[in-house]
């Protein structure tokens, strides 16, 4: 991989209470292949902008390149959460085996909207209901039923009528990758494609 080609550009600051006088030292430190000292100015600059996704994808990477896969694979979903496009790129190439294993029992059922990560920032409903998943899409509703797979990995089999409504149904499943208060990230594996959206919970 070719880091140079993701690093942004930024108007770095002079000051050291500001992010990016953290980010710009951690980006020096990648260039000279101390990933050790930048993963302490990423953190640092984490530790003043929790909200920028940058730090947490180059801390990933470095953590990654550390052989410190699980706590890489950790930092970029959190880059992810906040929609950073390289981090989903890296995640999918090094981190699909990694599984946070995390307790989903409370959006097992109820209402929710689901939000695509991509450049569509579509959104949809869905209903879950007695391990059926319903979804609305443009006017048409789709049903089927939800298989759990273990903590946080389910998958869904369309019915006879959504089956044949579908042109396409190739198989899939959707691994959560973070909760965070009453919505979800998710990573949905499909064949060789990967995608990534966030579930929340309406009611």
């Amino acid at each position: 991989m070719n880091l140079i080609l993701f690093i942004p550009i930024f108007l770095f600051s002079q000051q050291d209470n500001d992010w990016s006088f953290y980010m710009r030292k951690a980006l020096d430190d990648i260039k000279k292949e101390d990933f050790k000292s930048a993963k302490i100015n990423l953190e640092k600059s984490i530790e003043l902008d929790s909200k920028n996704p940058a730090p947490y994808y180059f801390k990933g990477f470095s953590e990654i390149i550390m052989n410190q896969e699980e706590q890489g694979c950790k930092s970029l979903i959190e880059s992810i959460y906040l929609n950073f496009n390289h981090a989903k790129q890296l995640y999918a190439e090094k981190c699909l085996r990694f599984n946070p294993k995390l307790n989903i029992q409370n959006f097992r059922t109820g209402k929710y909207e689901l939000m695509f990560l991509d450049n569509s920032f579509y959104k949809y409903e869905i209903e879950r209901k007695n391990d059926i998943q319903f979804e609305k899409y443009e006017g048409k509703i789709y049903s089927g039923k939800l298989v759990w797979l273990g903590d946080g990995d389910y998958t869904i089999i369309a019915d006879e009528k959504t089956e044949k409504e579908l042109d396409k149904n190739p198989k899939f499943y959707t691994r959560v990758l973070k909760i965070e208060g009453d919505e979800y990230l998710y990573i949905k594996i499909e064949e060789n494609q990967v995608a990534y959206g966030i579930i929340k919970k309406l009611q």
